[in-house]
């Protein structure tokens, strides 16, 4: 990888600028998506958090919280939990109350 190939997400260059989950590739003069760069050994280092913000994603049972920038597996935030994480922890919510109440329930 030449290090001028590759310019960070948002950097300025003279009337250029990607928007965010692009970079300019210096060698076909244009922003490309980071989505393409995701995985490679030569990542764009503009594209690490969107890479890892989009592995997340994809990830079952977790969300990419953007503040923290990390990725959080809504298990250990069942309760007060984002939107992102609903499916997941109304579903142990309901396993959690059906387990109380077969073990309350003298019938």
């Amino acid at each position: 990888m030449s290090p001028a190939r590759y310019v960070r997400s948002g950097t300025k260059l003279p009337g250029r600028r990607c928007p965010l989950g692009q970079y300019w590739d210096t060698l076909v003069q244009q922003c490309v998506s980071c989505g393409e760069r995701c995985g490679d050994s030569d990542t764009p280092t503009g594209c690490s958090s969107f890479c890892v913000s989009a592995r997340c994603k994809v990830t079952s049972a977790h969300y990419y919280d953007g503040l923290l920038k990390k990725c959080v597996s809504c298990a250990d935030i069942c309760g007060r939990h984002p939107a992102e994480c609903s499916p997941h922890c109304n579903i142990s919510r309901h396993i959690a109350d059906s387990r109380t109440t077969l073990a309350t329930d003298p019938f």
